[in-house]
């Protein structure tokens, strides 16, 4: 296994108990770096952190937390999170945070701003860097997949267009599969090569994608686990 990944907030739940909610969060374990990497925090902090204690997944064992754009449905778990990491661990916002959340979060731990296309070191994954879109810049994180021959892409919410976001990962290596948000995404021709597809939180066309790639899309809530 090259690689796991949790969902900690969407709007649906695989079991009783976790709590949902409009936003996205995913926990991804690899395992050659040995690194826990958060992506994205959901709306409210409460409830990501009560489904991380239910889910047996301490805030303090992770190493990197990554933001995708600057949407409270990303990022408002955040500040209750971040009293809770370990203090080493890394924290990546996107460009477009506002100078008042980017304060904030500096109050509480060093962060650091992404701009550009990057290996994040030194965990073995890389960032798209913000890409602009008419409504909010914002990054994507591409985590390789030796196993799979290929990288998988982890979005929040495809606001600059999934086509622009295959793009900037394809300079890392070939994309095995796409996990996240991709709101009213209709390009599916850019999904022919691809082998997998999460379309989670807020993708329109969900059910189109199903009908024309039998086999494989795989939707999971809250407490879902992806095994790559």
């Amino acid at each position: 296994m090259d690689a796991k990944v949790t969902i900690l907030y969407d709007n649906t739940a695989e079991e009783s108990g976790l709590e949902t909610g409009w936003g996205f969060s995913a926990y991804i374990e690899l395992e050659s770096s040995r690194a826990r990497i958060l992506f994205d925090t959901g709306w409210d902090g409460g409830a990501l952190l009560h489904n991380m204690r239910a889910l047996g997944i301490s805030p303090e064992d992770i190493d990197l937390v990554v933001i995708s754009h600057n949407h409270w449905d990303h990022i408002g778990g955040l500040p209750a999170l971040l009293k809770r990491l370990g203090e080493s661990t890394k924290v990546l916002l996107p460009s477009s945070v506002s100078r008042r959340f980017r304060d904030e979060v500096r109050r509480l731990r060093a962060a650091e701003i992404v701009e550009e296309p990057a290996e994040i070191e030194p965990f073995g994954v890389y960032t798209t860097g913000s890409l602009q879109s008419d409504v909010v810049e914002e990054q994507s994180l591409v985590v390789p997949l030796p196993g799979k021959g290929g990288n998988l892409v982890i979005v929040g919410c495809s606001h600059p267009g999934l086509d622009r976001i295959v793009e900037a990962s394809g300079r890392f290596g070939e994309i095995f599969g796409i996990l996240g948000g991709m709101h009213s995404f209709r390009k599916f021709e850019l999904l022919h090569t691809v082998q997998f597809f999460a379309p989670l939180h807020c993708t329109r066309y969900r059910d189109v994608v199903y009908g024309l790639y039998p086999g494989r899309v795989s939707v999971k809530g809250v407490g879902g686990v992806y095994q790559f």
